[in-house]
């Protein structure tokens, strides 16, 4: 019995490990909503929200639709997490529009997903375009082996012949790379007169030529005459009389098409190319008032030019008869140009010293640049020089100026990838399961956080335009709405915007003051809270409704701040903490507005009391004074208000007694008063000045607040540390926002003298605290048990399998040293994470990931 009994129960629990597998599994495999509705049951589901009353759904009628046409069933919190995301307007409705929406968008990273999904394809990567050294057409390739002595020939071991149908031919190595046919070619140096003649200088390569050295001469001069007449070995002169009418201004030599390229200010022949073989003909530009300056590229059948017509044209080098584009927008003459990228970028400047950036492919401005400074000369001529190893445009006149074109990403700071300048805010969104990300360079990014992917990135979100150039701004500050659905963005210059991060979309523009930065935003039941440079809490409706006096879409909280705010915190739903560059730390109800607490963190134990002032209106004050008592009893006996005034003169006059006032008195009194201010005067002069001292020492500059975390998780409690604040000094001050509980105590989180902690997280539970320095430093604290008045036991075995940091090196490390000294709170980790600042961090509560 016994055993069949034991046989009985473990196929019991055979049974159940095979059913619980089979649910896992089911649960592994089950399809999105997407996936399960095929064709003919969308376009079901589209009649049925044509014919409903509103054609929108709740939440319950939605459920029900799924469940009766796709035969769909889901968990609460499956379906109110996909009805959330389809719901953006957040009006408890989800319409056609948004649930196809969602359908598309799913659709859009199913595909992406797919991408990693699939094999690799039997071509894996895009051509790669290499320039042929042809000037047409390429119409035979073939392969030139190198015959060894035994007659066999290799692919390892040859080259690759291309020709032309104008004679040319080309040698390449086996990995394509341009070999030149004759390697005692001779070096050319091409001039152009005041009268329009070009002159080609042919100089020997062969042994360095005519620069050979000889001995017994330690420097071999030539005389230009002698070397234009061909009397010099090692030269050969070709000469180009009358090409232009006028003054050559700029001639440059095209190697790769063996050409001339001259520009001239002459209506003839405005820019001329000249194929120095004799056999072959010259192109001429139809240029009605010639040209200053052109720009070409090797490889590139684009060729840029400009000059006192303010117009850039673009052209084929071998259609010299109409222009492929007219670029206007310059004011003056233009002077020099560079062609960069590969003919990608154009950059043009003028004599306004005004430099335009244009977009070749789209034919448009991209920017208009004005920062060339006044001292390099107002009306003075300018000359031009390009670099293309460092992308700088070096402008001479009365002195040098050095400008970047498109200066190159360092792979340190970014990997073109993602943000080019330094990631401000870093945000964890749980509904959609994605990272947001916002930077100094205006750029908002999407990121999926499980494999890296970047999924949306929204471009210059935040801009100004000066001169009608857009320049970006820098986004300081994000948060998200309490659904999880909207972004809203703060900006260097006060600027705030709300976001659906998903498609991109801006659905509303505020601003708190002009040039105020803002340093934090707080989104919480339908209000968003702006802190930043003026210094005051501004308070905005999420729906766009006016909530302040006077028809206003904001309402100003009191001025309590003397210096701007750095930092800001909440706990819902009772407080919000604001914390200046002063030191000032101020707690305020959320509800009602009003500060409760005031502190300053150079000396946490000292309240400063606060002043409640009740301002009255200047109207107020105006009808307080309209019925005042004698008013009303005159009215009530019917007379009027003016003459009550007059009789109540008159009669104060009439029974006052008649003092006379003679002229001599009054002057002997004037004379009397004039004595007593000497005599008062000296007697102040003869007083010791006295200089008031304060009750207590303050140090000179005060610690600046960079950050404040509140713990969520415990309790509301006098004797609990609930706030945390990083202070300029490398300290963290522990307090409590009770009403009744104030400053706890304070530790070091640095182990570098003059480092400090810029940003704070931690988990859902506020068991860790996770903090990023100024250096670049990222340290991981146990708050367990640390400023609590309930004791918890602590497992040390589990944390020292989570951070090898415990594990106790032969050499202690600065940071654990340090970290001795005090037991509470735990160090349990600590490393440099980046070269710079950590400027946010955010964590994964479920995947137990840190994203700084």
């Amino acid at each position: 019995m016994t055993d069949a009994r034991v046989s009985l129960q473990s196929s019991r629990k055979i049974k159940r490990s095979t059913l619980v597998k089979s649910i896992e599994e089911k649960k592994e495999f089950k399809l999105e909503l997407h996936e399960s509705l095929d064709e003919y049951e969308i376009e079901i589901m589209h009649d049925i929200f044509a014919k409903e009353k509103g054609k929108k759904f709740d939440a319950p009628g939605l459920r029900k639709l799924l469940e009766t046409v796709g035969k769909l069933t889901f968990t609460d919190d499956e379906f109110n997490v996909m009805f959330m995301k389809m719901n953006s307007k957040r009006d408890g409705y989800v319409t056609w529009d948004e649930f196809i929406s969602y359908l598309i968008l799913c659709y859009e990273q199913k595909e992406v997903k797919a991408e990693f999904d699939t094999l690799e394809n039997p071509i894996p990567n895009a051509a790669t375009l290499i320039r042929s050294n042809h000037r047409y057409t390429i119409n035979r390739i073939i392969y030139c082996p190198t015959v060894r002595p035994d007659r066999t020939i290799s692919w390892h071991d040859g080259s690759l012949i291309t020709c032309s149908r104008d004679g040319t031919i080309n040698y390449w190595s086996l990995d394509v790379q341009f070999e030149s046919d004759d390697p005692y070619e001779e070096s050319k140096l091409v001039l152009g007169d005041m009268c329009g003649n070009i002159h080609i200088i042919f100089i020997e390569s062969l042994a360095r030529g005519p620069f050979r050295s000889q001995l017994g001469l330690p420097l071999l001069e030539v005389r230009y005459e002698k070397v234009m007449k061909g009397l010099v070995d090692g030269f050969r002169v070709t000469y180009l009389p009358k090409q232009h009418t006028n003054a050559i201004l700029q001639i440059y030599y095209y190697q790769r098409l063996n050409t001339i390229i001259s520009c001239s200010e002459c209506p003839k022949v405005g820019m001329l190319m000249r194929d120095l073989a004799k056999n072959k003909g010259s192109y001429v530009y139809n240029l009605p008032k010639g040209a200053w300056c052109f720009s070409i590229i090797d490889g590139i059948q684009i060729l840029a030019s400009g000059g006192s017509d303010c117009l850039v044209r673009l052209w084929n080098p071998f259609v010299p008869q109409n222009p492929i584009a007219v670029l206007y927008g310059h004011h003056t003459a233009i002077t020099s140009m560079i062609l960069q990228d590969e003919g990608k970028f154009l950059y043009s400047l003028s004599q306004d010293k005004s430099i335009r950036v244009w977009d070749v492919a789209k034919q448009s401005c991209v920017q208009n640049y004005l920062g060339i400074p006044q001292e390099l000369g107002e009306h003075s001529d300018m000359t031009t020089l390009y670099n293309p190893e460092s992308r700088q445009w070096i402008i001479g006149s009365s002195m040098l100026a050095v400008v970047p074109l498109s200066p190159k990403q360092s792979g340190e700071h970014t990997d073109g990838f993602t943000h080019t300048a330094g990631v401000s805010v870093v945000l964890y969104n749980p509904l959609f399961k994605v990272v947001v990300t916002c930077g100094l360079d205006s750029h908002i990014i999407v990121w999926n956080p499980w494999d890296g992917r970047r999924m949306i990135a929204i471009k210059e979100s935040h801009t100004k335009s000066v001169h009608a150039e857009i320049i970006p701004i820098e986004i300081t500050a994000a948060a998200f709405d309490p659904g999880y659905q909207r972004l809203i963005t703060g900006a260097h210059d006060g600027s705030l915007k709300i976001w659906n991060f998903n498609t991109g979309t801006c659905y509303r523009n505020m601003k708190i003051q002009k040039n105020c930065e803002v340093k934090s935003i707080i989104w919480v039941n339908n209000r968003i809270l702006v802190m930043g440079w003026n210094r005051r809490v501004t308070e905005f409706g999420d729906s766009g409704d006016v909530i302040g006096s006077g028809g206003e879409f904001y309402k100003n909280w009191d001025l309590r701040h003397t210096e701007d705010i750095s930092a800001a915190a909440v706990r819902i739903p009772q407080t919000i903490v604001t914390g200046t560059y002063d030191g000032e730390l101020i707690m305020w109800r959320l509800e009602t507005g009003q500060p409760y607490k005031q502190y300053n963190v150079a000396d946490p134990t000292s309240r400063i009391k606060i002043v409640y002032k009740k301002m009255k209106r200047k109207d107020d004050s105006k009808a307080l004074h309209q019925f005042n008592k004698r008013k009303i009893i005159a009215r009530a006996l019917g007379k009027d208000v003016r003459q009550e005034k007059t009789s109540v003169k008159k009669k104060s006059i009439e029974e006052s007694p008649e003092v006379i006032i003679k002229p001599a008195a009054r002057r002997s009194s004037a004379v009397q008063r004039l004595t007593e201010k000497i005599s008062l005067g000296k007697l102040k002069q003869r007083r010791v000045s006295t200089v008031p001292m304060p009750e207590q020492c303050m140090p000179l500059r005060r610690l600046a607040i960079h950050c404040m975390l509140f713990l969520c998780a415990r309790t509301m409690d006098p004797s609990t540390g609930t706030l945390l604040v990083a202070m300029e000094n490398g300290t963290i001050q522990v307090w409590s926002h009770h009403i009744s509980g104030s400053f706890i105590t304070s530790f070091s989180a640095i182990h570098k003298a003059g480092d400090y902690v810029i940003s704070m997280t931690t988990d859902v539970n506020n068991e860790f605290l996770f903090t990023g320095t100024s250096v670049g430093y990222i340290k991981t604290w146990l708050l367990k048990n640390y400023c609590t008045p309930e004791v918890e036991p602590i497992c040390m075995p589990k944390y020292r399998l989570m951070f090898p940091f415990l594990w106790g090196d032969f050499f202690c490390g600065r940071a654990a040293r340090i970290a001795r000294t005090q037991p509470q709170p735990l160090l349990l980790n600590s490393y440099k994470g980046h070269a710079m600042s950590i400027s946010d961090l955010a964590y994964i509560d479920e995947a137990e990931i840190l994203i700084r």
